[in-house]
């Protein structure tokens, strides 16, 4: 076991090894007898390294203003890996400077804010893409390309780019619903007569959040999305009031039967890690509709279920096959990915489809995918950082 110590008035790591050891980027300097200390931490040593030690990138509005602290899905990831003797730091790029950091570490269940080198890995978790295209962010992603620092996930997914790269495999182009991306009046118009009923959905959107269905009962376009319903006589109607402002902003896609538990519809939520070459599936979820029937997220009125409660109307080999080449899609297709989540439906004949990727996966509400996920990206934070 190897501590590690932090002079908050000094601004600086040290330690009372024999040999220089590395810590993030810097060699720190050893410590004499009766140096006094802030803070004392038990972390792994790797030869001659320390940690590692893992920048988690966030967003100003992911800390807590009134007490600077990250939010709870942070906190476990902190302990997980903390408990792993690794070294996690949260931070934004604002306070990322030359050659050092002012970050974010929890201590004796307090937040402290700490200044560390650069660090051997960093963790993109900003959750807001307005705020990732800030200069102050691509500024960063270019600084830590300079300074070799591996970093993942460095966008978010685009459905058109997803679409593109999934349907492109003739494996997987079998288990993606009929997808159109709107850039044409008429062509819209050929695809809600085909399928009848359709999901419109922002091409850069997350969580439900601007998705509405259409259907066509009777000659009568229907409109439903999460606050009302509207019907149109016309498509042109509809396409003026719904649908004319939005091209090449949304997808339309076919609105698929789904299983259902207990009479409500509900699809698969996969978490997955990559190691090596590979992904591995941390866990899956299950969210089922609610009230509303348009999607099954939990923000927008859905409910989790246990895996448990349905697993035996699952055909968990062609889940896993599935998800195994979209992992495989996405290595060589993308720039690198450390995770990445998939939202699945299974229909009434058992047939499955990808209804979207998720470089930022959702927060899993079961501690035991949130642990076996912590658990993987230390795996890969050890890989990335000691190659």
């Amino acid at each position: 076991m190897t501590f590690l110590y932090y002079n908050k008035e000094k601004e600086c790591f040290f330690h009372k090894e024999a040999s220089s050891l590395l810590f993030g980027k810097k060699f720190l300097q050893k410590a004499y007898d009766g140096d006094p200390f802030s803070y004392s931490f038990s972390v792994k040593l790797y030869q001659n390294r320390l940690g590692p030690l893992i920048g988690i990138l966030i967003s100003p509005r992911q800390l807590k203003t009134n007490k600077e602290v990250p939010y709870e899905y942070f906190l476990h990831l902190h302990t997980v890996l903390t408990n792993s003797r690794a070294f996690p730091f949260f931070f934004t790029a604002e306070s990322f400077k030359d050659e050092s950091i002012s970050g974010y570490i929890l201590y004796q269940e307090k937040w402290k804010k700490v200044k560390v080198p650069l660090p051997d890995v960093v963790y993109n978790r900003i959750s807001s893409r307005k705020y990732e295209q800030k200069k102050t962010v691509q500024r960063l992603f270019k600084t830590l390309k300079k300074y070799n620092i591996p970093f993942f996930n460095k966008a978010f997914f685009s459905k058109e780019d997803m679409h593109d790269i999934l349907s492109s495999h003739p494996f997987l182009k079998r288990h993606i619903p009929p997808t159109l991306f709107f850039t044409s009046k008429r062509e819209a118009q050929h695809f809600l007569k085909t399928h009848k009923k359709i999901y419109v959905k922002p091409i850069h959107g997350r969580k439900g959040k601007g998705i509405f269905v259409v259907e066509i009962k009777e000659n009568v376009y229907i409109v439903e999305d999460f606050i009302e319903t509207r019907t149109y006589q016309t498509f042109n109607d509809f396409h003026e009031k719904e649908l004319a402002h939005k091209h090449n902003k949304v997808i339309l896609q076919k609105a698929l039967p789904s299983a259902s538990f207990q009479d409500k519809r509900y699809d698969l939520r996969l978490l997955m890690h990559r190691s090596a070459n590979k992904f591995l599936i941390s866990g899956i979820g299950v969210r089922q509709a609610g009230t509303q029937s348009l999607t099954t997220h939990v923000p927008k009125g859905g409910k989790i279920i246990p895996f448990e409660d349905i697993h035996q109307e699952i055909n968990i080999k062609q889940v896993e096959e599935i998800a195994h080449y979209c992992g495989e899609q996405l290595i060589k297709h993308h720039p690198f990915v450390g995770e990445f989540s998939i939202d699945m439906l299974k229909t009434p004949d058992n047939r499955y489809y990808v209804l979207e990727l998720n470089a930022k996966p959702m927060i899993f509400d079961e501690e035991h995918i949130r642990t076996k996920g912590a658990e993987n990206l230390h795996n890969l934070f050890i890989e990335l950082s000691f190659l």
